[in-house]
């Protein structure tokens, strides 16, 4: 795939919902209007499928109909036809989709590992600059909490579920709450966290 490195460092990501999203578009193009206002390119970790669904979207602004083979001739007219996987790699992807029944989930949970890897990232610069007596402590925390708010909303757009709910969800599920502690006196992070806690 385009995007090489180690499997045990690879950035959060799911290759497979990816496929079945753009599968199933290519199985029932009236789908695309289901996810077409919240769902972007650049949420797609590969940029096998980047490519694939920036066509797709491009081809369905346009009100054109989208297949195995109208989606091959739109990518090959942008010239990206390798940079897609191939004429063989487009083909294979409707064989593991039948319909695009579960297709918003699927969208929901890319959506959901885009974010993970979005706070990876601003996780990771604040911590590249850690080392430098020159960076403001509270301007850098102000700038890491201007990005989780950014990346928050543009994740609840268009009634996807806000962070807090999925981690509600998720503990719930577990047979737990979430537990809040001590405000870190930033709105973004403390919806997030909770609070600093113990440890």
């Amino acid at each position: 795939m385009s995007k090489p490195g180690a499997e045990a460092t690879l950035p959060v990501h799911g290759p497979e919902l990816e496929r079945c999203v753009i599968g199933a578009i290519m199985v029932d193009s009236s789908a695309m209007p289901r996810i077409a206002a919240w769902l972007k390119p650049h949420h797609f970790y590969l940029r096998e499928h980047e490519l694939i669904y920036a066509a797709h979207l491009s081809m369905w602004e346009a009100g054109h109909p989208i297949d195995i083979w109208t989606t091959h001739a739109e990518i090959l007219k942008r010239g990206q036809i390798e940079e897609a996987g191939g004429q063989g790699y487009i083909s294979t992807i409707t064989n593991i989709v039948t319909s695009s029944a579960h297709m918003e989930y699927h969208g929901q949970i890319i959506i959901q590992y885009w974010v993970q890897r979005e706070l990876a990232k601003a996780g990771g610069a604040a911590h590249a600059r850690q080392g430098d007596a020159s960076v403001n402590a509270f301007d850098m925390a102000e700038e890491i909490d201007a990005r989780v708010q950014e990346i928050i909303a543009e994740a609840n757009k268009h009634g996807n579920p806000s962070f807090r709910d999925l981690a509600n969800d998720t503990l719930g599920n577990m047979g737990k709450g979430l537990k809040f502690g001590f405000p870190a006196g930033f709105h973004a992070i403390d919806n997030l966290t909770g609070g600093w806690g113990p440890g």
